[in-house]
């Protein structure tokens, strides 16, 4: 999608239980949901909820993805 990958090993937030934890149960009536957290000194915060990546307006490269990962929801 345009964006270059991180080369370096990425450390484990600290609070990467709690933040799955809550991910969790936020997303638990939805088939996709992206849920943003930080991991801040000694807990996760919260930032937003989002039901489509990118505000749905990314583009895939090849535009055919488009296609197979719309399939793929069930409304």
């Amino acid at each position: 999608m345009g964006v270059p990958l991180e080369k370096n090993p990425i450390k484990q937030p600290a609070s990467l239980s709690k933040m799955i934890e809550a991910a969790e149960l936020i997303g638990r009536d939805f088939s996709f949901i992206r849920v943003d957290l930080y991991d801040l000194p000694g807990h996760p915060k919260f930032g937003e909820v989002t039901f489509y990546p990118g505000s749905g307006r990314e583009k895939f490269d090849p535009s055919h993805y488009d296609q197979v990962f719309g399939s793929l929801w069930k409304l």
